[in-house]
C-alpha cells in the first residue's frame, strides 16, 4: 500500500506530464531540423498533424507542404470534419457511411505522404457533432474505425466539453479513445469554472487524454458588441498599437481603420485579448477530473498548438511546467 501512496503523492505534487503530444494546426508545413530538436528537448513524442478540413467541397484549406516532417517523428494524421459536412451526411437520402469513411481515408492516404514518409499507427478525426448529426457521424466514424483496425491501427476522436457533459443526448462516438478539448468553450481561451462545470458525473466511457491550449486569442467585436472575428497571436505585441486605444488590461478600441492578420479592423471595433494565464492553467490542471484523466492516460497530455515563433517564450515561460515533460 505504501508505494502506491507515494506514487499518488508524486503525481499530485508534480505538475509536469510524463508524455506530451503537440498539434500542428497551420496551413503551411515548412519543417526543419530545429523544429525536431525543439520538440525532442521538450519531451514531445508525437505531432498531431492537421492535413485538411473535410467540408462540403471535399478538402478545404489543405496543408501546403514546403518541407515535410522526418520519418523519425511520430505523426498522428488529423482531419477536421466541418459542421456543414456533418449536416449534409445527416440529411442525405440513401447516405452510405462506409463509402463516406472510405472516401475520407483515401484522401488522407493521398495527403499524408507529402507531409511525412512514415506509417501512422493512430488516426484522429475532429468533429463538433450535435444530437442532430450524431447518428450519421457515428456511422461514418464506425466505418472509419473498421478501416483503421484493418491496418492494425487505433482510431481516436476529439471530444468537446459539451459533448462530454451531454453524452445522454449527444452520445459517445465509436472510437478506441479520444482527446478532451479543455479549451475554447467560452469567451476566454481557458476557464477553470467552466471546465469544472462541464466535467461532472461519471467517467466518460472512452479513454480520454486532456488537451491544453498554448495560444493567445483576440476577440474582435464590432461597434454594436457583436463578435465578428477571432484572431490568433504569437504575442500581444503583434497588435497595431498605433491604431488602438487602451481601455483596460487586454481591452482595446480601434481608433482608425487598420488590420490584424490580414483582416480589417474598423473604427470603433473592440479587441479583447485572451491569453492563458499561469494561475488559470494551474487551476484547470489541478481539477480532480483532469488529474484522473491524466493518470488513466499514463500521465499524457496534448498541447494545442505548435508555434515556432513563440516557442522560446512558451518553453521557458510559466506555462511550461504544466505542458511539457522537460
Amino acid at each position: 500500500m505504501f508505494p502506491c501512496v507515494v506514487l499518488l503523492l508524486v503525481f499530485s505534487c508534480s505538475s509536469r506530464p510524463s508524455v506530451a503530444g503537440l498539434y500542428f494546426w497551420k496551413t503551411t508545413l515548412d519543417w526543419s531540423q530545429e523544429d525536431t530538436r525543439r520538440l525532442a528537448e521538450a519531451g514531445v513524442d508525437r505531432v498531431g498533424l492537421r492535413l485538411f478540413d473535410w467540408g462540403l467541397a471535399g478538402e478545404e484549406g489543405p496543408l501546403v507542404v514546403r518541407s515535410p516532417l522526418p520519418a523519425g517523428v511520430m505523426v498522428v494524421p488529423v482531419v477536421y470534419v466541418t459542421t456543414g459536412r456533418l449536416e449534409s451526411w445527416a440529411k442525405a437520402p440513401g447516405f452510405r457511411p462506409n463509402q463516406a469513411a472510405r472516401d475520407l481515408l483515401d484522401h488522407i492516404d493521398a495527403a499524408l505522404p507529402l507531409a511525412w514518409s512514415g506509417n501512422p499507427t493512430v488516426w484522429q478525426l475532429d468533429a463538433d457533432w450535435t444530437a442532430s448529426t450524431r447518428v450519421a457521424w457515428f456511422a461514418v466514424a464506425a466505418g472509419f474505425r473498421d478501416l483503421v483496425h484493418d491496418r492494425g491501427g487505433r482510431f481516436e476522436v476529439t471530444v468537446r466539453l459539451h459533448q462530454y457533459r451531454d453524452r445522454g443526448s449527444q452520445g459517445v462516438p465509436p472510437a478506441d479513445a479520444g482527446v478532451l478539448m479543455l479549451y475554447g468553450a467560452g469567451d476566454a481561451v481557458l476557464d477553470p469554472n467552466l471546465v469544472a462545470g462541464y466535467l461532472t458525473g461519471p467517467a466518460y466511457p472512452l479513454p480520454l487524454v486532456p488537451a491544453f491550449p498554448a495560444y493567445t486569442q483576440v476577440r474582435q467585436n464590432n461597434g454594436y458588441g457583436r463578435l465578428v472575428a477571432l484572431h490568433r497571436l504569437h504575442a500581444e505585441t503583434d497588435l497595431p498599437f498605433a491604431d488602438l486605444r487602451l481601455e483596460g488590461p487586454g481591452h482595446y478600441t480601434v481608433v482608425r481603420r487598420s488590420s490584424l492578420g490580414g483582416r480589417p479592423l474598423l473604427d470603433h471595433d473592440e479587441l479583447f485579448v485572451d491569453r492563458v494565464e499561469p494561475a488559470v492553467l494551474d487551476a484547470v490542471s489541478e481539477l480532480s477530473a483532469v488529474t484522473a484523466l491524466r493518470r488513466a492516460a499514463g500521465d499524457r497530455v496534448w498541447i494545442f498548438d505548435y508555434d515556432s515563433q513563440g516557442w522560446e517564450a512558451l518553453i521557458h515561460g510559466p506555462l511550461a511546467p504544466h505542458l511539457f515533460p522537460r
